[in-house]
């Protein structure tokens, strides 16, 4: 239960901070003007990655993307995982990918969506999800950033409203030192996608 309202209340501030952002021009397309483009002409990318115990949220994951993760949309999902399926749907590639302990396999979350880089030009969009992630609710055209915001990310609840002070790395020596200032957000992986050629 407590994935699910982690996941849940991901969710929820995702699609709250984008629903903060309507300032889009005259000639841009509203989210729901291309939710209906995408239902009827284009096709969406999933990365879904799930070694070790994470398979045991494949099942729930995948039932409840088809129903309610842009429903009525063409979606192909890419399942990244050690272990073998005597069978699975017509829409879900199988990537081989050995399992390692945590962090190792959320931090080469990265290097796994670049080397899928090949197998998704031809999505219009393409998402990334944690492997406890579950739809409870339909997701639609909020979801789908457009030519100005390219794409979109959960920002981490853990660190929401927390007067800018985020766990970035301080050493100005280390090639992954940030710069914090009242700009700066915290997110985390548990939500990534966009526009496909953006995304990578």
């Amino acid at each position: 239960m407590k994935y699910f309202f982690s996941v849940f209340l991901i969710l929820c501030l995702c699609l709250k901070v984008m629903a903060q952002d309507n300032t889009f021009s005259d000639d841009v397309p509203s989210k729901a003007d291309r939710f209906l483009f995408l239902q009827n002409n284009q096709k969406v990318a999933v990365i879904y990655i799930a070694t070790g115990n994470y398979i045991i949220f494949w099942d729930n994951f995948y039932k409840s993307a088809e129903k309610n993760f842009l429903p009525g949309v063409e979606k192909n999902y890419f399942l990244v995982s050690n272990h073998s399926f005597e069978e699975l749907p017509d829409n879900v590639t199988y990537i081989y990918y050995p399992h390692k302990e945590w962090p190792n396999i959320t931090v080469e979350k990265f290097s796994i969506i670049d080397s899928l880089k090949d197998k998704l030009t031809d999505y219009a969009y393409t998402y990334s999800f944690n492997a406890n992630t579950w739809f409870i609710q339909p997701v639609k055209g909020d979801i789908l950033p457009d030519e100005r915001q390219k794409i979109i990310a959960a920002l981490h609840p853990s660190f929401y409203k927390t007067n800018y002070q985020y766990p970035y790395c301080s050493d100005k020596n280390s090639p992954a030192y940030l710069e914090q200032t009242e700009k700066s957000q915290y997110y985390q992986a548990a939500i990534l996608g966009g526009i496909t050629g953006d995304f990578l």
